[in-house]
């Protein structure tokens, strides 16, 4: 049961409120899942991290993805001949499912009409009953393009190359001396979907790709200093800064002095530095 504004009015895609955007109707439901979703409305539950594997954006609900844009995708999903046969024929609920659809879709010779009768159209027609399977494409290829740089699985993500750079970075490592601790650098997220919400989470969501792959530059080392300090620290006027040494008139020699918005203490300024030296 869903409010009358509810953006999602085929029940077969409604998957779940927190992935997708819509809301169920609190007071039809049983008193401990109210409490439960107030709960998590309250402290903010959502997916958070700064990249995800494959297979989690994959599991996710494509239809009203709670990522994209609200307006384009109900004007995409609109119901229409394509949008039913998607849904019904094509059965595609996840983005992983309009990606394998998108993916496998075109076939040698295929013409963009709808009497296009290349191999890939014509199983389309046959098998599923599709009455055009173009129309279908082009539709389920919009609705992916309206997802964000994290959340598109097609696109470049650290996944593809972090795991070649922790290898490379620990053989480095290994020659250097069993002394040294591998600063971790990858970020993805990985298992399933539900290992990627987290719940007290406050700001604006950041939908955007870091770059964070390492330029080779050989197997040079570079003994770079790092330090945080704070004045007052503790207190409510506290002011911290940063700063990295290369060496003596070093172009690389950095201070600086927190933003406001970061906590001013002594941890935040060592933190700071480490990320200024990298």
């Amino acid at each position: 049961i869903v409010t009358v504004d509810c953006p999602v009015k085929e029940r077969s895609i409604r998957m779940n409120p927190f992935m997708q955007g819509w809301r169920p109707k609190l007071m039809a439901l049983p008193r401990s899942i109210q409490t439960m979703i107030r709960t998590c409305e309250k402290y903010n539950l959502r997916p958070e991290g700064i990249a995800f594997s494959r297979d989690i954006l994959r599991s996710m609900p494509m239809w009203f993805h709670r990522e994209i844009d609200a307006l384009k995708a109900r004007k995409l999903a609109r119901a229409s001949k394509v949008v039913t046969c998607l849904r019904e024929k094509h059965s595609l609920k996840t983005v992983g499912d309009f990606e394998n659809f998108v993916t496998n879709f075109h076939a040698p010779g295929h013409l963009e009409r709808a009497s296009c009768k290349c191999g890939g159209c014509m199983w389309m027609k046959q098998s599923i009953g599709c009455a055009h399977p173009d129309a279908c494409a082009k539709r389920a290829r919009a609705l992916l393009d309206l997802l964000p740089p994290k959340w598109d699985p097609r696109g470049r993500h650290p996944a593809d190359y972090e795991e070649e750079n922790h290898s490379a970075l620990d053989e480095v490592r290994t020659d250097l001396g069993d002394d040294l601790v591998l600063f971790d650098r990858r970020v993805t997220v990985k298992g399933n979907i539900a290992d990627a919400y987290r719940i007290f989470t406050d700001g604006e969501v950041c939908n955007d790709l870091p770059d964070v792959q390492i330029e080779s530059s050989g197997n040079e080392v570079v003994t770079v200093a790092t330090d945080g300090s704070c004045l007052k620290n503790g207190q409510t006027d506290a002011q911290a800064g940063a700063g990295v040494f290369f060496g003596v008139d070093h172009t690389r020699n950095r201070s600086i002095r927190l933003p406001p918005n970061l906590a001013q203490s002594n941890q935040t300024g060592e933190a700071a530095a480490t990320l200024l030296a990298t």
